[in-house]
């Protein structure tokens, strides 16, 4: 008897003289979750209709164990957002996402990831907004330092520090996000709205930054960077890409900062060197913001086109 993907628990054999070859039977299953590992469950029987009962079983509690290791966990805002973001962030398990709802999300400290393979998502960046307007510290909006990380989606307004930051995260990505802060270039806001450092495999694409006292997108110390499809405006340096290794910037668009995309050579870098550093096909122009809110000086490079090797 052939295996057959359309045979009933009846058509299988339930006696000893229905001889069938094992190796013609055996069976594996796999279930598995987008941005987490796969569960695999095998079993190789000799066909009867208790051993497909225990098989059905089988797949039936692995489907349990899936979802028990992902969920999607929805934060809505509201007067006590602080503290229930705050812990689901902490408690989330590798797979989960977390979702924002419709709003502002009014906060008073800093976040922070530091579980592996977790999505934050959002609605929109005009939508799902996390504002820090209150905030009390001078940390980060959020801080990632973990692998696997998706950010999409949400906006970070008005931080005290940086707007988002990643630490020796590997495999990150920023898509559809707005840093802003909403007053203006000033000296008193954040360094960089889009940050990561030291990091590997790091996507930033389709983002928007706006009124960042350094870079609005700043990626340093790092390695196998694209920088696609962004906004970068009223910062002093557009985007910056500073000590890393294998990066693409393109497509991208750099208006109204002091400078467009600046070519910064600290003197003692964490990370010596650099190298395959393209930079292409970005759009910049009116790059013509007074420099008097700096947060540090710098020679700010101006120019549409350039590639270093």
């Amino acid at each position: 008897m052939a295996w057959s993907r359309n045979r009933k628990v009846d058509d299988f054999p339930t006696h000893d003289s229905d001889k069938v070859n094992p190796a013609s039977c055996r069976v594996f299953f796999c279930l598995s979750y987008r941005h987490g590992p796969g569960v695999g469950f095998g079993y190789c029987f000799n066909p009867g209709r208790e051993n497909m009962r225990l098989l059905i079983s089988t797949l039936v509690l692995g489907l349990s164990l899936s979802t028990a290791l992902a969920a999607d966990i929805a934060v809505p805002p509201g007067s006590d957002a602080q503290e229930r973001l705050a812990e689901a962030l902490i408690n989330a398990q590798s797979g989960d996402t977390i979702w924002l709802g419709i709003g502002r999300y009014e906060l008073s400290d800093g976040l922070s990831l530091d579980v592996d393979d977790v999505s934050l998502r959002g609605i929109g960046p005009d939508s799902s907004i996390l504002s820090f307007s209150g905030q009390k510290g001078s940390g980060e909006g959020l801080l990632v330092t973990s692998d696997r990380v998706t950010l999409a989606g949400f906006a970070v307004e008005n931080s005290k520090g940086d707007g988002i930051k990643s630490k020796g995260s590997d495999t990150i990505t920023f898509r559809d996000i707005r840093v802003e802060w909403t007053g203006g270039p000033k000296a008193e806001n954040g360094a960089y709205g889009l940050y990561p450092v030291s990091s590997k495999n790091v996507l930033i694409e389709n983002s928007l930054v706006r009124g960042a006292s350094d870079a609005g997108i700043y990626v340093g110390q790092s390695e196998n960077i694209v920088v696609r499809n962004n906004v970068a405006e009223y910062n002093v340096a557009g985007i910056e890409i500073e000590n890393s290794f294998k990066a693409d910037v393109h497509g991208n668009t750099a208006r109204h900062n002091t400078g467009g995309i600046p070519d910064f050579r600290p003197a003692k870098p964490a990370q010596q060197g650099r190298r395959d550093i393209r930079v292409f096909d970005n759009d910049l122009v009116d790059n013509d913001t007074e420099g008097d809110f700096c947060a540090r000086r710098a020679i700010l490079l101006r120019w549409s086109q350039r590639a270093w090797a």
